[in-house]
């Protein structure tokens, strides 16, 4: 039986033209501030005015429509506003480990050739493959 797998499920629905909800919002609240500036400056100084208006324009269309690494340009600032924000104390612990002791003997077969013969546990790595392999204890 096969299944309809859905794609694209990581884009927003389009809900004022080509806008989502959270472009259209950035664009209203972008529009009521220079609406408002236009009313407070505007009509005294309309090249004052621009001067105000060109930089928040700018501002709006790179809040909607910049990506950063694949991300929205808001995520992207909020993630890294909360990483600045946040408390950074690295703590270094030296980590100590045992000396393992070999325990060899020396066999003495000839004069000339000496070998060594250690004793050496199975390593926990090489028992647990083995475990997972398996599906049993050794």
């Amino acid at each position: 039986m096969s299944y309809v797998v859905p794609k694209f499920i990581e884009r927003e629905a389009k809900i004022v033209g080509p806008l989502n909800f959270k472009q259209f919002l950035m664009f209203l609240v972008g529009g009521a501030i220079l609406l408002v500036l236009y009313f407070t400056i505007g009509k005294k100084s309309f090249f004052l005015f621009m001067f105000f208006a060109l930089p928040i324009l700018i501002i709006v269309l790179f809040l909607a429509f910049g990506k950063v690494k694949g991300r929205a340009l808001p995520i992207f600032l909020k993630n890294y506003f909360s990483h600045q924000s946040a408390p950074k104390v690295y703590y270094f612990q030296k980590k100590t480990f045992a000396p393992t002791i070999l325990h060899f003997k020396i066999e003495k077969g000839s004069e000339e050739e000496a070998t060594l013969k250690f004793k050496r546990r199975r390593p926990e790595l090489h028992r647990l493959f083995t475990e997972v392999e398996t599906k049993r204890e050794d």
